[in-house]
Protein backbone atom coordinates (compact mmCIF):
# COMPACT_ATOMS: atom_id res chain seq x y z
CA UNK A 1 0.00 0.00 0.00
CA UNK A 2 1.36 3.85 -0.83
CA UNK A 3 0.04 6.96 0.66
CA UNK A 4 0.77 10.08 -0.44
CA UNK A 5 -0.77 13.61 0.31
CA UNK A 6 -2.96 15.38 -2.11
CA UNK A 7 -5.37 18.31 -2.00
CA UNK A 8 -8.26 18.47 0.49
CA UNK A 9 -10.41 19.53 -1.79
CA UNK A 10 -10.63 16.05 -4.33
CA UNK A 11 -13.79 15.09 -4.68
CA UNK A 12 -16.40 16.16 -7.38
CA UNK A 13 -19.79 14.56 -6.72
CA UNK A 14 -21.89 13.11 -9.08
CA UNK A 15 -25.29 12.67 -9.26
CA UNK A 16 -26.92 9.08 -7.43
CA UNK A 17 -28.79 7.27 -10.46
CA UNK A 18 -29.39 4.22 -8.75
CA UNK A 19 -31.43 3.48 -4.99
CA UNK A 20 -32.00 0.13 -3.10
CA UNK A 21 -28.53 -0.67 -1.86
CA UNK A 22 -26.68 1.54 -5.00
CA UNK A 23 -25.91 -1.68 -7.09
CA UNK A 24 -27.23 -2.46 -10.44
CA UNK A 25 -29.55 -4.97 -10.43
CA UNK A 26 -28.21 -8.05 -12.79
CA UNK A 27 -28.79 -11.09 -10.06
CA UNK A 28 -28.91 -14.83 -10.03
CA UNK A 29 -28.80 -17.85 -8.10
CA UNK A 30 -26.11 -18.54 -6.07
CA UNK A 31 -25.73 -22.14 -4.53
CA UNK A 32 -24.37 -20.96 -1.43
CA UNK A 33 -27.79 -19.17 -0.48
CA UNK A 34 -26.06 -15.57 -2.02
CA UNK A 35 -27.60 -14.10 -4.54
CA UNK A 36 -24.93 -12.69 -7.27
CA UNK A 37 -25.00 -8.85 -8.22
CA UNK A 38 -23.05 -8.27 -11.25
CA UNK A 39 -20.94 -5.27 -12.78
CA UNK A 40 -20.66 -2.92 -9.61
CA UNK A 41 -20.88 0.50 -10.29
CA UNK A 42 -17.47 3.25 -9.58
CA UNK A 43 -16.40 4.95 -8.19
CA UNK A 44 -17.93 5.39 -4.99
CA UNK A 45 -18.50 8.89 -3.33
CA UNK A 46 -19.41 9.79 0.04
CA UNK A 47 -19.24 12.88 2.14
CA UNK A 48 -18.44 11.87 5.88
CA UNK A 49 -19.12 13.15 9.38
CA UNK A 50 -18.68 12.37 12.76
CA UNK A 51 -19.28 13.54 16.00
CA UNK A 52 -22.40 16.25 15.12
CA UNK A 53 -23.77 16.24 18.08
CA UNK A 54 -26.71 17.69 17.41
CA UNK A 55 -29.15 19.02 19.66
CA UNK A 56 -32.88 21.18 20.02
CA UNK A 57 -32.04 22.06 23.38
CA UNK A 58 -31.80 25.99 22.83
CA UNK A 59 -29.34 25.94 26.16
CA UNK A 60 -26.70 24.38 24.75
CA UNK A 61 -22.77 25.11 25.96
CA UNK A 62 -20.96 26.97 23.04
CA UNK A 63 -18.25 27.92 24.47
CA UNK A 64 -15.56 25.60 23.51
CA UNK A 65 -17.82 24.32 20.71
CA UNK A 66 -19.18 27.66 18.92
CA UNK A 67 -21.04 25.85 16.29
CA UNK A 68 -23.46 24.25 19.30
CA UNK A 69 -25.17 27.76 19.26
CA UNK A 70 -26.61 26.97 15.49
CA UNK A 71 -27.27 23.33 15.63
CA UNK A 72 -29.95 23.35 14.22
CA UNK A 73 -28.66 25.73 11.38
CA UNK A 74 -25.88 23.68 10.70
CA UNK A 75 -27.42 20.37 10.09
CA UNK A 76 -29.74 21.94 7.87
CA UNK A 77 -26.90 23.74 5.92
CA UNK A 78 -25.42 19.84 6.02
CA UNK A 79 -28.66 18.08 4.64
CA UNK A 80 -28.76 20.94 1.95
CA UNK A 81 -25.30 20.53 0.83
CA UNK A 82 -25.19 16.88 0.50
CA UNK A 83 -28.36 16.56 -1.35
CA UNK A 84 -26.81 19.13 -3.84
CA UNK A 85 -23.88 17.50 -4.31
CA UNK A 86 -25.47 14.12 -4.58
CA UNK A 87 -22.56 11.58 -3.62
CA UNK A 88 -23.37 8.14 -3.39
CA UNK A 89 -23.52 7.84 0.14
CA UNK A 90 -24.02 9.83 3.36
CA UNK A 91 -21.89 8.54 6.36
CA UNK A 92 -21.95 9.47 10.10
CA UNK A 93 -19.53 7.53 12.56
CA UNK A 94 -21.59 8.09 16.00
CA UNK A 95 -22.31 10.93 18.52
CA UNK A 96 -25.10 11.34 16.11
CA UNK A 97 -26.74 13.13 19.23
CA UNK A 98 -25.48 15.32 21.82
CA UNK A 99 -27.88 13.59 24.39
CA UNK A 100 -29.30 10.19 22.79
CA UNK A 101 -32.75 11.50 23.97
CA UNK A 102 -35.03 10.12 21.59
CA UNK A 103 -36.54 13.54 20.72
CA UNK A 104 -33.00 15.22 19.56
CA UNK A 105 -32.85 11.29 17.42
CA UNK A 106 -36.17 12.09 16.12
CA UNK A 107 -35.88 15.24 14.74
CA UNK A 108 -32.12 14.22 13.22
CA UNK A 109 -33.82 11.37 11.99
CA UNK A 110 -36.69 13.26 10.58
CA UNK A 111 -33.49 15.45 8.55
CA UNK A 112 -31.24 12.78 7.42
CA UNK A 113 -34.94 10.97 5.96
CA UNK A 114 -34.39 14.49 3.40
CA UNK A 115 -31.25 12.64 2.51
CA UNK A 116 -32.41 9.41 1.66
CA UNK A 117 -35.65 10.57 -0.02
CA UNK A 118 -33.30 12.53 -2.26
CA UNK A 119 -31.85 9.03 -3.69
CA UNK A 120 -29.21 9.13 -1.21
CA UNK A 121 -27.76 6.17 0.98
CA UNK A 122 -27.37 7.21 4.59
CA UNK A 123 -25.16 4.88 6.70
CA UNK A 124 -24.66 6.14 10.62
CA UNK A 125 -23.62 4.15 13.29
CA UNK A 126 -23.78 4.46 17.02
CA UNK A 127 -21.61 6.73 19.32
CA UNK A 128 -20.99 6.93 23.00
CA UNK A 129 -23.52 9.83 23.31
CA UNK A 130 -26.19 8.17 21.62
CA UNK A 131 -26.26 5.21 24.57
CA UNK A 132 -26.17 8.16 26.88
CA UNK A 133 -30.00 7.22 27.98
CA UNK A 134 -28.28 3.49 27.97
CA UNK A 135 -31.34 2.33 25.86
CA UNK A 136 -30.54 1.03 22.25
CA UNK A 137 -34.04 0.78 21.18
CA UNK A 138 -33.73 4.79 20.38
CA UNK A 139 -31.12 4.20 17.68
CA UNK A 140 -32.75 1.26 16.28
CA UNK A 141 -36.12 3.06 16.49
CA UNK A 142 -35.28 6.02 15.14
CA UNK A 143 -32.76 5.29 12.45
CA UNK A 144 -32.87 1.86 11.48
CA UNK A 145 -35.64 2.52 8.59
CA UNK A 146 -32.88 4.99 6.85
CA UNK A 147 -30.77 2.07 6.06
CA UNK A 148 -30.58 -1.08 3.69
CA UNK A 149 -29.00 -3.38 5.11
CA UNK A 150 -27.58 -6.76 3.68
CA UNK A 151 -26.54 -7.98 6.67
CA UNK A 152 -27.18 -7.26 10.59
CA UNK A 153 -25.59 -8.44 13.82
CA UNK A 154 -28.30 -10.00 15.71
CA UNK A 155 -25.75 -8.90 18.91
CA UNK A 156 -25.84 -5.52 17.87
CA UNK A 157 -26.61 -2.48 15.81
CA UNK A 158 -23.76 -3.47 13.61
CA UNK A 159 -24.38 -4.05 10.01
CA UNK A 160 -23.19 -4.32 6.16
CA UNK A 161 -24.70 -2.20 3.46
CA UNK A 162 -22.93 -1.93 0.27
CA UNK A 163 -23.01 0.50 -2.70
CA UNK A 164 -21.58 0.90 -6.31
CA UNK A 165 -19.39 -2.30 -5.08
CA UNK A 166 -17.95 -1.23 -1.58
CA UNK A 167 -19.02 -2.94 1.70
CA UNK A 168 -19.45 -0.49 4.35
CA UNK A 169 -19.18 -1.89 7.70
CA UNK A 170 -21.31 0.35 9.78
CA UNK A 171 -20.09 -1.20 13.03
CA UNK A 172 -21.99 -0.74 16.85
CA UNK A 173 -18.82 -0.66 19.36
CA UNK A 174 -20.84 1.22 22.23
CA UNK A 175 -20.78 -1.34 24.97
CA UNK A 176 -23.46 -0.42 26.80
CA UNK A 177 -22.81 -1.95 30.46
CA UNK A 178 -19.38 -0.11 30.27
CA UNK A 179 -21.37 3.08 29.65
CA UNK A 180 -20.72 3.51 26.13
CA UNK A 181 -17.12 2.31 26.10
CA UNK A 182 -16.02 0.90 23.07
CA UNK A 183 -16.03 -2.89 22.50
CA UNK A 184 -17.18 -5.58 20.83
CA UNK A 185 -18.48 -8.73 22.52
CA UNK A 186 -17.25 -12.07 21.53
CA UNK A 187 -20.71 -12.77 19.38
CA UNK A 188 -19.99 -9.42 17.51
CA UNK A 189 -16.41 -10.40 17.16
CA UNK A 190 -17.84 -13.53 15.64
CA UNK A 191 -20.00 -12.21 13.59
CA UNK A 192 -17.10 -9.72 11.89
CA UNK A 193 -14.75 -12.31 11.23
CA UNK A 194 -18.00 -13.92 9.14
CA UNK A 195 -18.64 -10.39 7.54
CA UNK A 196 -15.09 -10.09 6.32
CA UNK A 197 -14.66 -13.76 4.89
CA UNK A 198 -17.25 -12.93 2.98
CA UNK A 199 -17.70 -9.47 1.26
CA UNK A 200 -13.21 -8.47 1.88
CA UNK A 201 -12.16 -11.08 -0.66
CA UNK A 202 -14.50 -9.56 -3.53
CA UNK A 203 -15.19 -6.09 -2.88
CA UNK A 204 -13.54 -3.21 -1.33
CA UNK A 205 -14.50 -2.88 2.38
CA UNK A 206 -14.34 0.84 4.68
CA UNK A 207 -14.56 -0.15 8.35
CA UNK A 208 -17.05 2.78 10.36
CA UNK A 209 -16.89 2.80 13.43
CA UNK A 210 -17.12 6.00 16.65
CA UNK A 211 -14.25 4.48 19.31
CA UNK A 212 -10.55 4.23 17.56
CA UNK A 213 -9.21 1.17 16.45
CA UNK A 214 -5.29 2.62 15.51
CA UNK A 215 -5.38 5.59 17.91
CA UNK A 216 -3.58 4.74 21.00
CA UNK A 217 -2.78 0.95 20.06
CA UNK A 218 -0.32 -0.59 22.25
CA UNK A 219 0.12 1.69 24.33
CA UNK A 220 -1.80 1.96 28.41
CA UNK A 221 -4.60 4.62 29.43
CA UNK A 222 -6.98 4.09 26.18
CA UNK A 223 -9.85 2.88 27.76
CA UNK A 224 -11.83 6.27 26.92
CA UNK A 225 -11.77 6.49 23.29
CA UNK A 226 -10.15 3.19 21.83
CA UNK A 227 -11.82 -0.16 20.82
CA UNK A 228 -10.84 -2.62 23.32
CA UNK A 229 -10.85 -5.81 21.47
CA UNK A 230 -6.96 -6.35 20.71
CA UNK A 231 -7.11 -8.76 18.00
CA UNK A 232 -9.29 -5.78 15.80
CA UNK A 233 -6.50 -4.33 14.39
CA UNK A 234 -4.71 -7.84 13.30
CA UNK A 235 -8.44 -9.01 11.83
CA UNK A 236 -8.94 -6.04 9.45
CA UNK A 237 -5.55 -6.04 7.96
CA UNK A 238 -5.62 -9.98 8.02
CA UNK A 239 -9.12 -9.63 5.51
CA UNK A 240 -7.23 -6.64 3.34
CA UNK A 241 -9.09 -3.82 5.42
CA UNK A 242 -6.88 -0.61 4.38
CA UNK A 243 -9.03 2.22 5.86
CA UNK A 244 -11.12 3.14 8.82
CA UNK A 245 -13.15 5.87 9.54
CA UNK A 246 -13.45 6.53 13.05
CA UNK A 247 -14.33 10.03 15.75
CA UNK A 248 -14.85 10.75 19.23
CA UNK A 249 -11.62 12.86 19.13
CA UNK A 250 -13.39 15.45 17.79
CA UNK A 251 -9.85 16.65 15.73
CA UNK A 252 -8.84 15.66 12.29
CA UNK A 253 -6.13 13.06 13.46
CA UNK A 254 -4.42 10.36 11.11
CA UNK A 255 -2.89 7.05 12.29
CA UNK A 256 -1.15 4.44 10.17
CA UNK A 257 -0.45 0.51 11.30
CA UNK A 258 1.30 -2.32 8.83
CA UNK A 259 -0.85 -1.01 6.05
CA UNK A 260 -4.21 -0.20 7.58
CA UNK A 261 -5.07 3.83 7.68
CA UNK A 262 -7.49 5.47 10.05
CA UNK A 263 -8.86 8.62 9.51
CA UNK A 264 -10.10 10.14 12.55
CA UNK A 265 -13.22 13.16 11.83
CA UNK A 266 -12.99 16.19 13.63
CA UNK A 267 -16.69 17.92 14.39
CA UNK A 268 -18.90 19.94 12.40
CA UNK A 269 -19.91 22.02 15.13
CA UNK A 270 -16.42 22.80 16.06
CA UNK A 271 -12.75 23.97 14.47
CA UNK A 272 -12.71 24.11 10.93
CA UNK A 273 -16.80 23.20 10.37
CA UNK A 274 -14.75 20.23 7.76
CA UNK A 275 -16.92 17.48 6.81
CA UNK A 276 -14.62 14.33 4.76
CA UNK A 277 -14.96 13.54 1.09
CA UNK A 278 -14.13 9.84 0.01
CA UNK A 279 -13.73 8.67 -3.42
CA UNK A 280 -12.95 4.42 -4.12
CA UNK A 281 -12.11 3.55 -7.55
CA UNK A 282 -11.26 -0.07 -8.93
CA UNK A 283 -9.68 -1.07 -12.21
CA UNK A 284 -8.01 -3.57 -13.69
CA UNK A 285 -4.11 -3.99 -13.02
CA UNK A 286 -1.89 -1.45 -14.96
CA UNK A 287 1.30 -3.79 -14.76
CA UNK A 288 1.08 -7.40 -17.12
CA UNK A 289 1.62 -9.38 -13.94
CA UNK A 290 -0.98 -7.47 -11.92
CA UNK A 291 -3.78 -8.83 -14.87
CA UNK A 292 -5.24 -10.88 -12.11
CA UNK A 293 -5.60 -8.31 -9.97
CA UNK A 294 -7.70 -4.87 -9.59
CA UNK A 295 -6.35 -2.10 -8.28
CA UNK A 296 -8.08 -0.12 -5.88
CA UNK A 297 -7.65 3.17 -4.92
CA UNK A 298 -9.27 5.29 -1.70
CA UNK A 299 -8.62 9.09 -1.64
CA UNK A 300 -10.14 11.04 1.27
CA UNK A 301 -10.10 14.47 1.90
CA UNK A 302 -11.50 17.01 3.89
CA UNK A 303 -12.77 20.80 3.25
CA UNK A 304 -14.83 23.39 5.35
CA UNK A 305 -18.74 23.31 5.21
CA UNK A 306 -20.40 25.72 2.73
CA UNK A 307 -22.36 27.33 4.77
CA UNK A 308 -22.67 30.68 2.55
CA UNK A 309 -24.12 28.61 -0.04
CA UNK A 310 -26.44 26.23 1.40
CA UNK A 311 -26.49 27.80 5.11
CA UNK A 312 -29.19 30.07 6.17
CA UNK A 313 -29.04 34.27 5.51
CA UNK A 314 -26.37 35.42 7.67
CA UNK A 315 -25.55 32.02 9.07
CA UNK A 316 -21.66 32.31 8.48
CA UNK A 317 -20.94 35.42 9.54
CA UNK A 318 -22.58 34.49 12.78
CA UNK A 319 -20.71 31.74 13.10
CA UNK A 320 -17.63 33.39 12.50
CA UNK A 321 -18.33 35.70 15.21
CA UNK A 322 -18.77 32.92 17.48
CA UNK A 323 -15.37 30.76 16.63
CA UNK A 324 -13.72 34.51 17.12
CA UNK A 325 -15.01 34.65 20.21
CA UNK A 326 -14.29 31.47 21.19
CA UNK A 327 -10.53 31.72 20.13
CA UNK A 328 -10.42 34.88 21.78
CA UNK A 329 -11.61 33.03 25.24
CA UNK A 330 -8.92 30.29 24.79
CA UNK A 331 -5.76 33.41 24.19
CA UNK A 332 -6.91 35.28 27.40
CA UNK A 333 -6.95 32.21 29.39
CA UNK A 334 -3.29 30.96 28.10
CA UNK A 335 -2.17 35.01 28.51
CA UNK A 336 -3.39 34.38 32.10
CA UNK A 337 -1.28 30.62 32.30
CA UNK A 338 1.50 33.02 31.30
CA UNK A 339 1.64 35.38 33.41
CA UNK A 340 1.01 32.87 36.44
CA UNK A 341 4.16 31.25 35.46
CA UNK A 342 6.46 34.56 34.96
CA UNK A 343 6.74 34.52 31.15
CA UNK A 344 8.01 37.45 30.11
CA UNK A 345 6.00 40.21 29.05
CA UNK A 346 7.81 40.45 25.88
CA UNK A 347 7.22 37.10 24.91
CA UNK A 348 3.75 36.53 25.88
CA UNK A 349 2.31 37.39 23.01
CA UNK A 350 4.17 35.15 20.65
CA UNK A 351 3.75 31.98 22.78
CA UNK A 352 0.03 32.99 22.55
CA UNK A 353 0.33 33.75 18.65
CA UNK A 354 2.53 30.27 18.58
CA UNK A 355 -0.23 28.50 20.27
CA UNK A 356 -3.31 29.84 17.95
CA UNK A 357 -0.99 28.30 15.45
CA UNK A 358 -0.50 24.78 17.00
CA UNK A 359 -4.15 24.44 17.27
CA UNK A 360 -5.37 25.86 13.99
CA UNK A 361 -2.94 23.94 11.90
CA UNK A 362 -4.34 20.94 13.97
CA UNK A 363 -7.97 21.51 13.24
CA UNK A 364 -7.02 21.44 9.70
CA UNK A 365 -5.44 18.23 9.38
CA UNK A 366 -2.21 20.00 8.16
CA UNK A 367 0.04 19.76 11.18
CA UNK A 368 2.72 18.39 9.54
CA UNK A 369 3.26 21.17 6.54
CA UNK A 370 3.89 23.05 9.76
CA UNK A 371 5.80 20.55 12.26
CA UNK A 372 9.17 21.95 11.93
CA UNK A 373 8.26 25.73 11.94
CA UNK A 374 6.57 25.09 15.05
CA UNK A 375 9.37 23.09 17.07
CA UNK A 376 12.38 25.75 15.77
CA UNK A 377 9.92 28.94 16.66
CA UNK A 378 12.16 30.71 19.84
CA UNK A 379 9.05 30.75 22.20
CA UNK A 380 8.09 26.84 21.51
CA UNK A 381 9.66 25.87 24.77
CA UNK A 382 8.34 28.84 26.62
CA UNK A 383 4.61 27.81 25.34
CA UNK A 384 4.73 24.06 26.24
CA UNK A 385 6.45 24.54 29.55
CA UNK A 386 3.21 27.19 30.31
CA UNK A 387 0.75 24.03 29.39
CA UNK A 388 2.56 21.79 30.89
CA UNK A 389 0.81 21.70 34.16
CA UNK A 390 -2.68 21.98 32.09
CA UNK A 391 -1.88 18.56 30.44
CA UNK A 392 -2.36 20.38 27.10
CA UNK A 393 1.91 21.19 27.23
CA UNK A 394 2.51 16.98 27.33
CA UNK A 395 -0.51 16.25 24.41
CA UNK A 396 1.08 19.44 22.41
CA UNK A 397 4.63 18.06 22.39
CA UNK A 398 3.95 14.33 22.00
CA UNK A 399 1.15 15.08 19.05
CA UNK A 400 4.46 17.71 17.32
CA UNK A 401 7.02 14.67 17.44
CA UNK A 402 3.97 11.62 16.35
CA UNK A 403 2.56 13.62 13.57
CA UNK A 404 4.65 12.20 10.79
CA UNK A 405 1.96 13.48 8.00
CA UNK A 406 -1.35 15.40 7.69
CA UNK A 407 -4.44 14.35 8.51
CA UNK A 408 -6.55 16.32 6.33
CA UNK A 409 -5.82 14.03 2.95
CA UNK A 410 -4.52 10.66 2.07
CA UNK A 411 -4.64 8.10 -1.04
CA UNK A 412 -4.84 4.42 -0.65
CA UNK A 413 -3.66 2.38 -3.14
CA UNK A 414 -3.53 -1.58 -3.18
CA UNK A 415 -4.77 -4.53 -5.11
CA UNK A 416 -6.92 -7.31 -4.36
CA UNK A 417 -8.25 -10.04 -6.95
CA UNK A 418 -10.38 -9.08 -9.37
CA UNK A 419 -13.94 -10.30 -9.24
CA UNK A 420 -16.63 -10.10 -11.74
CA UNK A 421 -19.40 -10.93 -9.21
CA UNK A 422 -19.98 -9.63 -5.66
CA UNK A 423 -22.10 -11.90 -3.18
CA UNK A 424 -24.59 -10.39 -0.79
CA UNK A 425 -27.58 -11.75 0.89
Amino acid sequence: MKIRKISAAIIGLFLVLFMTAGIRQYSEAAEDGLSVVMSPDYPFRAIVVSDLHYTSSERAVDVIVSGMAFADDITNALVEQVIHEAPDAFIMTGDNTNSGARKDAEILAGKLSRIREAGIPVIVTTGNHDMRVNDPTVFEDCYWNLFDPVERDPASLSYVQIINGTALFAMDDNAVEMGGAGRFSPNTMEWLKRMLETYAPVCPVVFLCHHNVLVGLGEEGTESYRIQNEDLAQLLRENNVHLILSGHLHSQMLEEWNGVCEVVNAMPFGGEHAIGKLEITRSPGEEPENENNDLVRMTYGIEPMNLETYGREGLAEELAEKDLLRNERFRDWFYQILERTGCPETERDLAADLMEAFFRYYEEGILADHKKEILMNPVYQVMIDALWDTNYGPWMKATLETTARNAGSVEISYLMENADKLPVR
